[in-house]
Formats: structure tokens, C-alpha cells, sequence
């Protein structure tokens, strides 16, 4: 979704308002371990005899988190990918119906795969991570991040230079969730602003996109604007 500037007047000074937009690193979305991490550290504690069961929902779950984190799935992408997993549940049942003697050996197998650790482990691996991310995201936060404003936008680079684009500049706005599990754990998309000449400003993982997005709008409520598509997707 996204808005061009059909008759844009010269900058205001009325609109004082601005919207910081930063973009998350990609590390962010590892999150989900860090809290499972600490949660089982304390069920670990608390029932140490089920530590099998807790190590083994561990790796599942990093599993998982490393899938999000490897790949895009956008919206066909996601039915996709559920249909895919249905299909294999079915197939696993036609497999347990038609050849019984199979799943035996393959569920022995499994099941013969001991894994195991304290809760000083699961305590350890969330703080280490969890520090670690927190670095990451506070330097990157800092470093760099997008400024938009009813008179311009401003894209602010840590030991770089400051790009000033004019408001008279911007020729069309949009915001878009490429990804859907990304944008289901942190309401995260991308935001992006297509200069009159130039190259067009891709924010991608910025938090709150929805609220980011009627922000935006809400600054330029006072210019005509009309929705166009993403000019670099292809979007038949």
C-alpha cells in the first residue's frame, strides 16, 4: 500500500510533528528462545526428573525461531507452508495405517536421542543471548534511523552523512508486511519513500509498521495523496 503526491505545496511550518522510523536487526526475532531459555530454566529447576522432555521442547523451539529467522514467508508463502505441514501429518497417518511396521522403528530412533541440560544452562544461554541482542539493538537503534516530518526527511547514519530529503522531494510513501510471521511476533514491515529523482529509502523491520504508517499519513493529511503500488514489486 502506498500514497503518491499528486500536488505537493511547499513545506509547512504549521506540522511541527516527526516520526522516528527504525529498523530492527534481523537478530531481534530470536527473542522467543531467549524467553523459552529462561522459562525452562525454571521448570528445570523446579522438576528436574522431566529434563529430557524439557531439553528436547528446547531444540524444537530453537528449531522453529531458526526457520523464522532463515525465511520470508509472506502471506501465500504462510497458507503454504501450513498446507505443507497438514500434508505431512496426513501422510504420517496414511504411513501409520498402511505400512504400521515402519513407525516403530523411526519412532525408536527418536526416541533413542537423549538430550539433556540444568537450569544453569537454560539461565546462561538466555542472559548471554539476551545481553547480546540488547547490544546489538541498542547500537543499531543509534546508529542508524529515518526521521519524517510534514517539511522532510531526514535519514541519520552513525559516522555518516545526514540525508536531507524536502517534503516537495517525495513523490510516494507506502508500508508493506512482507513477511507474516515476522510481522505476527513483532507487528513489523516495511516502510518505504520514493524520491521525485533518485533512490527510493527501504526501511524494513520497523516496529509498529500499522501505527508508523497512519502516523505518516496523519503528517501529510494536508497534501492530496493517492494509493500507488511498491515501485520495485511486481505486484500481478
Amino acid at each position: 500500500m502506498g500514497a503518491k503526491r499528486s500536488d505537493i505545496p511547499a513545506p509547512h511550518h504549521d506540522f511541527d510533528e516527526s516520526v522516528i522510523l527504525r529498523e530492527l536487526p534481523k537478530v531481534i526475532f530470536l527473542y522467543p528462545t531467549i524467553i523459552a531459555s529462561l522459562i525452562l530454566g525454571v521448570l528445570v529447576w523446579q522438576w528436574p526428573q522431566s529434563h529430557e522432555s524439557f531439553a528436547t521442547t528446547f531444540i524444537v523451539i530453537i528449531v522453529l525461531n531458526f526457520i523464522v529467522l532463515a525465511f520470508d514467508f509472506p502471506r501465500t508463502g504462510l497458507i503454504a507452508a501450513v498446507a505443507f505441514g497438514v500434508a505431512i501429518v496426513l501422510a504420517l497417518m496414511l504411513i501409520s495405517a498402511r505400512w504400521s511396521h515402519v513407525l516403530p522403528d523411526v519412532v525408536s530412533w527418536a526416541l533413542g536421542l537423549h538430550a539433556t541440560a540444568n537450569s544453569r544452562f537454560y539461565f546462561a544461554f538466555g542472559i548471554a543471548l539476551g545481553g547480546l541482542l540488547l547490544l546489538v539493538l541498542a547500537v543499531r537503534l543509534k546508529a542508524d534511523f529515518v526521521e519524517v516530518s510534514s517539511m522532510e526527511v531526514k535519514h541519520s547514519v552513525l559516522f555518516g552523512q545526514t540525508t536531507t530529503l524536502r517534503m516537495d522531494q517525495v513523490a510516494a510513501y507506502g508500508a508493506e508486511r512482507p513477511d507474516m510471521l515476522e510481522y505476527l511476533l513483532l507487528r513489523t514491515g516495511t516502510i518505504w519513500i520514493q524520491p521525485e529523482q533518485g533512490r527510493t529509502l527501504v526501511i524494513e523491520h520497523v516496529p509498529l509498521v500499522d501505527l508508523r504508517e497512519r502516523q505518516i499519513g496523519h503528517l501529510l493529511s494536508h497534501i492530496d495523496t493517492r494509493p500507488v503500488p511498491h515501485p520495485h514489486r511486481n505486484n500481478g
